[in-house]
């Protein structure tokens, strides 16, 4: 394992997971160098590749991502010292006894081990993030599949990462990076509902084999006219929870019947979305915070509710060609006038907040889209709450008249019973009476 150090150390900088602040990144890293002694050769090439990656700075600065250092041979040189050392991810573990930390009394013992395990975890996110911007997009499933075995082989430590995480700040000590590595084990080793998928970002941006932001190869054509009078309006949403999703309405006003949105049908938020799994219409749901919209006019309403009945007949969901961005794409292209944007069939792995961006440019080259303001995204919140607040009402009056049925069921089955009861306990008396007389 120290020899895993070592050889990584020298060569790795930021990482796309959001480790917190670069004073604590550094802490981190610097005690991986006091470890390995580096020397000043090794110094120099770490401060002079150290720089956050420069494709869309904008963009990452407002998400408060933390990029993996851009200069590709290092990237290179860290998965290549893994391959001539027969390295697999799979059987990695992060060296350290679960019981050592949550019972060592020996308080200098236990700061060492802390260090050790965000240093490890420190090399294991590096290399993971280097996989991500020099793969293919189609070995994505076979990385996430490596990284979940990874969390399986070392599931003791991520399933209490959390009383680990107590143990450090009662130290005065802080293991950031082993608790966003644990966020990325499947939920049912890090008991984690929502992995951050958008700490991905910079490594998903920039690897070059892929195109995973570009919603069209081209500007769209102005639409100069058209006779359809329907509307369509974009909503990004939930960013405060996941890493953001889309949803859709035709008309003026939102109702359960013309809100659509694309989403998995499982119970956790994990890395298993980069594969296939089951999707399906979410539609309205108490959950939904409005971030941005976007509404499009002059548009085929029939077109779009036909596009969609089509879109979920496949009740396959994955983040790489099968997510909210591309239901949206696909509700886009029934909703505008033909070979008026020429779409990319190959956009793999968008983020729904670069997404959205360039939706708002489709509506702007177009001319028949507009982003909504606040007061405007204000009142579809409250038609978002209003609508969820009548389903409840009406489960409620279904549960209530459904308890109502079944108590009823309950009487006359009680009611039955009783009659029951009281004719077996007459012919009871019958025979006992007849046995007496007969007894004369």
């Amino acid at each position: 394992m120290i020899q895993f150090v070592l050889l990584l150390l020298p060569f790795i900088t930021e990482s796309c997971f959001e480790y917190g602040s670069s004073a604590e990144t550094s802490f981190a890293v610097g005690i991986g160098l006091s470890l390995v002694g580096m020397h000043k050769e090794g110094r120099r090439r770490l401060e002079g590749r150290r720089r956050l990656c420069r494709r869309n700075l904008e963009v990452m600065e407002k998400e408060n991502i933390q990029c993996l250092d851009d200069y590709e041979p290092e990237c290179e040189m860290i998965i290549d010292v893994h391959a001539s050392d027969d390295f697999t991810i799979e059987s990695y573990g992060l060296g350290q006894d679960l019981s050592d930390i949550l019972e060592s009394d020996d308080e200098d013992k236990l700061i060492t081990l802390l260090d050790d395990l965000n240093v490890v975890s420190s090399a294991i996110g590096h290399y993971a993030c280097c996989r991500l911007e020099h793969t293919t997009i189609w070995n994505y499933e076979k990385l996430t599949m490596e990284f979940e075995s990874f969390c399986d082989t070392n599931w003791q430590l991520f399933h209490h990462y959390q009383q680990i995480e107590q143990i450090a700040l009662s130290l005065g000590k802080t293991v950031d990076v082993f608790i966003t590595v644990a966020e990325f084990c499947p939920e049912r080793v890090a008991k984690t509902e929502t992995v951050p998928l958008s700490k991905l970002q910079g490594p998903v941006f920039s690897n070059p084999d892929f195109d995973s932001e570009n919603v069209c190869l081209e500007e769209c054509s102005a639409v100069s006219e058209t006779t359809e009078t329907g509307s369509l309006t974009i909503l990004l949403t939930d960013r405060d929870v996941f890493y953001g999703s889309f949803k859709v309405f035709t008309g003026d006003t939102i109702g359960k019947d013309n809100f659509y949105a694309w989403g998995h049908d499982l119970d956790y938020y994990s890395l298993d979305l980069v594969r296939n799994v089951p999707g399906k219409d979410t539609g309205l749901n108490a959950d939904i915070e409005i971030d941005r919209a976007l509404r499009f006019e002059n548009i085929d309403e029939d077109a779009v509710d036909a596009a969609w009945t089509l879109w979920t007949k496949d009740d396959r969901y994955s983040l790489l060609d099968r997510s909210c961005v591309h239901s949206i794409i696909e509700v886009l292209k029934s909703a505008l006038p033909a070979n008026t944007c020429k779409f990319n069939e190959n956009l793999a792995f968008p983020f729904p907040a670069r997404a959205f961006d360039r939706f708002v440019q489709i509506g702007e080259s177009t001319g028949l889209g507009r982003e909504l303001n606040e007061d405007e995204i204000g009142v579809l919140q409250e038609e978002i709450n209003e609508s969820v607040a009548v389903g409840a009402s009406v489960l409620l009056d279904d549960s209530n008249t459904t308890w109502k049925f079944y108590a009823g069921c309950g009487v006359v089955l009680a009611s039955a019973s009783a009659l029951v009861a009281i004719y077996i306990l007459r012919r009871k008396q019958d025979e006992e009476k007849r046995a007496l007389l007969d007894s004369f």
